[in-house]
């Protein structure tokens, strides 16, 4: 088997995209409308996938195990939180309060940090971020990520060399707002 020096996965197509949009804001280029991801969001999207999906009782030709496992999924898959994404659910007001919870004291620890010759002041690590929102907030983690996630598109906070998206991980972040 022959392999690529290329990973297709996170690494590959995440960080090119944040260093290349990051560039561009530096020279002052503004793209009208960046690549994000994709949420769909319908009322009518339940009613939608329950019609196209065949029913167990169904007259129609029979369905292999990995077919009915599959219909099982995504109808059990299928409810209202994952219509509704975080960012949507949050309101401005929300996200400053969270914002300003995590500047202050009893926020996520703010410091000076080293990572191998490098210095990188006024920052927090974004797996102890998750945590704090997890505990604070009773998020799940993955709603925490997403959180993070939320903050960096809205250019709250970033990774310190502006090379990783919001992970939970031992990344250094900074509030965008403690540079200037």
């Amino acid at each position: 088997m022959v392999k690529s020096g290329i990973n297709f996965g996170e690494t590959f197509s995440a960080n090119p995209n944040y260093a290349i949009e990051k560039n561009l804001r530096d020279y002052g280029i503004e793209i009208p409308f960046p690549q994000r991801d994709l949420n769909l969001k319908s009322s009518h999207l339940k009613h939608l996938i329950s019609n196209i999906l065949p029913t167990p009782d169904s007259k129609h030709s029979p369905q292999s195990q990995s077919d009915q496992e599959v219909d099982q999924y995504l109808r059990s898959s299928l409810n209202d939180d994952e219509l509704d994404p975080l960012e949507d659910r949050l309101t401005e007001n929300e996200i400053n309060a969270l914002v300003k919870q995590m500047c202050s004291d009893k926020g996520v620890s703010i410091q000076d940090r080293r990572y191998r010759l490098n210095i990188y002041p006024a920052c927090f690590i974004g797996s102890e971020a998750v945590n704090w929102f997890v505990k604070h907030y009773n998020y799940t983690r993955e709603e925490a990520i997403e959180l993070g996630q939320i903050l960096v598109e809205r250019r709250i906070i970033h990774h310190v060399l502006d090379q990783h998206p919001f992970k939970d991980s031992y990344l250094f972040y900074r509030f965008c707002d403690h540079e200037k």
